[in-house]
């Protein structure tokens, strides 16, 4: 199995303060952490700590950005992770910066303003004085074994997974109802946070799967949709309301994907979890993924398969999804 790394990430640390010292805790309130963490309160002691510490060069630009429509759940961590470990420079990620944050010029200020913050000695103390509390979470959690995970990756996608990936499960002190598949590069990360006082991973072990399939089915639903479905708002017309709820748009390559990596989800429940199976197919259903079990199905039927060819079978399934979704 795969060497996977857990832990908190500097970057994503700072990004909390961000979340924490701008309007992004009341743009997006159920997303930011707020929560008393047993004895210790990263929430508190960040604020007490920054009320003396002048970071206007990140929380000015980061709140002008807020003010877009692009700039909210998963857009602030993707960039934070294009900056390297070290805040020596960033990876310019044009589908990032141009494709979506439409070139605003408050994205490179942002950057550039963390790369200098990053560096300073007043945010290496701050983050070194967390550590024990970071290695105490890691150490505390108790769902960890990711080798059914990997089992179940490599008999679905087979030589789609490029050996070279590193994956890395990264924890958030700031997030509490986003998780999120992130991919830099040779770098894939599942980003996650709290639920209800306790971490995700520890409560929901297919997370994972669903993080690290984002970067094996988004790209392939990018290469392999028409461009008249890519189109077609009204494809999923009836669950608009149902997406929104849960923060995603009504474009359908985010729902298919969508749809996609929760199925790799049901099949994991399927497959290793059989008592929580039915309860995890309601709750998607519920969520407005109605059709789910259709793909649920076709994915299981490819799991017998002795000989198993990813990205033939993705490429039918697609359009065979989308016919279902038309012809209901």
């Amino acid at each position: 199995m795969r060497n996977v790394k857990t832990r908190f990430d500097e970057r994503l640390e700072l990004l909390s303060v961000l979340f924490y010292k701008t309007k992004y805790k009341e743009v997006v309130p159920y997303i930011v952490n707020l929560q008393e963490q047993e004895e210790y309160s990263i929430y508190r002691k960040t604020m007490e700590i920054f009320e003396n510490i002048d970071i206007s060069s990140m929380t000015e630009p980061f709140e002008k950005l807020l003010e877009t429509e692009n700039f909210g759940f998963d857009a602030p961590i993707e960039m934070f992770l294009n900056i390297f470990p070290d805040f020596s420079s960033y990876h310019y990620d044009e589908k990032l910066y141009v494709e979506r944050l439409r070139n605003n010029p408050f994205a490179i200020e942002l950057v550039e303003a963390v790369l200098v913050f990053g560096k300073s000695e007043e945010w290496k103390q701050f983050y070194k004085s967390n550590e024990l509390f970071y290695q105490k979470i890691i150490d505390g959690l108790t769902s960890l074994d990711l080798s059914q995970t990997f089992n179940l990756m490599e008999q679905l996608y087979g030589n789609q997974i490029p050996q070279e990936i590193e994956y890395s499960v990264l924890l958030m002190s700031g997030t509490t109802a986003g998780n999120y598949g992130i991919n830099v590069e040779r770098d894939i990360y599942c980003v996650s946070g709290l639920k209800n006082g306790t971490w995700y991973l520890d409560t929901e072990p297919s997370l994972v799967i669903h993080e690290f399939s984002h970067s094996i089915i988004n790209p392939l639903t990018d290469k392999y949709l028409t461009k008249e479905c890519i189109e077609d708002k009204t494809l999923f017309a009836d669950i608009t309301e149902e997406m929104e709820n849960i923060g995603y748009s009504n474009n359908p390559i985010t729902i298919i994907n969508e749809y996609m990596v929760r199925t790799v989800e049901c099949c994991y429940y399927k497959l290793h979890l059989l008592d929580e199976y039915e309860e995890m197919l309601e709750n998607e259903i519920n969520r407005g993924f109605k059709d789910i079990e259709f793909l649920v199905k076709r994915y299981m039927e490819f799991l017998e398969q002795k000989e198993r060819d990813f990205l033939s079978f993705y490429e039918k399934i697609l359009q065979e999804f989308v016919d279902y979704i038309k012809s209901r």
